[in-house]
């Protein structure tokens, strides 16, 4: 008898969570896959960290490299040329622009948001002496902001919020660490800070917290997991097991800031264990979904600085069916 593709995964599906509530992976998952996937060197990579550390994806027949990266925008060719398979990252123009164009790059998770509820990791800092009662002594000039088009909406939103206009400001890129020194000197006024640079800031004393991303555009997704051809066309199969370790990394990683976390972590970032159980964990959304309506304004942003030429529809954005096919699975397992 011939099943419907539909019919197929949700087979796939059944047989998948059968063999893994036995602790074994099913058959059609024996082979052993290597899949090539970006880290750089931010908290908002913690749960694949967390992931690999506690062997989740090997549990489902993955053999991880990781590959690191200073930024998503270095990623986005490999992921095309098929050279990685997973790019954790922001939704940067290069990812949006490649999809308008009919090539197969798709968000398949959430990696992160700015909970209003949460704590802030990332952060416009100012120099110590700088806010009286939050507020600036006096006007901002000189600002050292990241220029990837995803931080830059950030950054961007987070001044308005404030009422300054980044257009008045002189804009510099300081690489973190010099950024520390610069706010530490005073020789720059205002910097975008993100985890785990913020724990470093705030535990040298270097400057103060003036904005809080969070306040100013709340529940924007900030993070994604993206898969390209590799995944979305050629080895669906192997997607799907990355999305199974993904989510069960993502429970490890939300238990909080255990030993096993905070170690695994401070090994990644290293720094000292006491530092990375200071710092802020971003928030996740613990079922991985995407809300490609919080994507919005964000596109909109874009379109108007030339950056996309216009808003991709949530079909040409976000693949869902492999978070999917994960909750499927999930949902037979004893304690998922």
């Amino acid at each position: 008898m011939r099943l419907a593709p539909a019919s197929r995964v949700l087979l796939s599906a059944a047989v998948a969570a059968a063999a893994l509530s036995c602790g074994r992976a099913p058959e059609s998952e024996a082979r052993v896959r290597h899949l090539r996937v970006v880290i750089q060197p931010f908290l908002g990579h913690a749960p694949i960290v967390v992931g690999v550390a506690d062997s989740v994806f090997a549990k489902y027949g993955l053999d991880i490299e990781l590959v690191p990266m200073t930024r998503t925008n270095d990623g986005v060719p490999l992921l095309i040329n098929g050279d990685i398979d997973v790019l954790p990252g922001s939704a940067v123009p290069a990812l949006l622009n490649a999809a308008a164009r009919g090539i197969a790059v798709r968000m398949v998770a959430n990696r992160g948001f700015l909970d209003p509820s949460g704590c802030t990791f990332e952060t416009l800092m100012v120099p110590k002496g700088r806010l009286v009662d939050g507020r600036l002594r006096r006007p901002i000039r000189r600002i050292s902001i990241e220029r990837q088009a995803s931080y830059l909406y950030i950054i961007d939103a987070a001044l308005r919020f404030a009422g300054v206009s980044l257009s008045d400001l002189d804009e510099l890129e300081v690489p973190p660490a010099a950024e520390l020194d610069a706010l530490r000197k005073g020789t720059i006024d205002a910097a975008f800070v993100g985890e785990p640079w913020l724990a470093r800031a705030l535990a040298r004393d270097v400057g103060d917290v003036w904005v809080r991303t969070q306040n100013a555009i709340p529940n924007a997704e900030t993070g994604f997991v993206w898969f390209g051809p590799n995944l979305l066309v050629k080895d669906r199969e192997a997607g799907r097991r990355f999305m199974l370790g993904y989510r069960e990394a993502l429970d490890h990683y939300l238990q909080g800031k255990t030993d096993r976390n905070v170690r695994s972590i401070a090994k990644f970032t290293g720094d000292a264990d006491s530092l990375v159980r200071a710092s802020c964990w971003p928030s996740v959304r613990p079922d991985g979904r995407v809300n490609v309506s919080s994507l919005t304004p964000y596109q909109e942003w874009a379109v108007a600085r030339h950056l996309i030429d216009a808003p991709l529809p949530a079909d040409r954005l976000y693949d869902s069916t492999f978070v999917a096919y994960a909750d499927s699975v999930r949902r037979h397992l004893p304690n998922p």
